[in-house]
């Protein structure tokens, strides 16, 4: 029991003019009231921690997502230059295939070759 309940029994007991049958109801439902302040206390306690930990985890969650954030603009920074110049070059090699698949159906392979 907590300083706070012992006193109030005390209180209680000395209490002038009370019936005595009374106050022992009045007492253990007093003290049932207390014990479950105090339990209650005790888990507001014990979830204040829990939120405590989940607000540091949810911190440092954030702190990742904008580092990662920041690593994903730097990497698309240099692959959006890359991407467009591999699409234009692959335009250029299919223009190229297309070329020789022209050749190819023309016959002009043993022209070219100066056959």
């Amino acid at each position: 029991m907590s300083n706070f309940t012992d006193g109030l029994r005390k209180n209680i007991r000395e209490f002038p003019d009370f019936p005595e049958h009374l106050r022992d109801l009045f007492e253990a439902d007093i003290l049932r009231a207390c014990e479950s302040l105090e339990a209650t206390e005790a888990e507001n306690t014990q979830l204040q921690a829990e939120v405590g930990r989940s607000r540091e985890a949810l911190n440092w969650l954030l702190e990742e997502y904008h580092f990662l954030s920041r690593k994903m603009t730097e990497i698309n920074n240099i692959v959006q230059p890359l991407w467009g110049e591999l699409s234009e070059r692959r335009n250029d090699y299919q223009l190229v295939e297309k070329f020789i698949e022209r050749i190819q159906e023309e016959g002009l392979e043993q022209t070219l070759k100066g056959e």
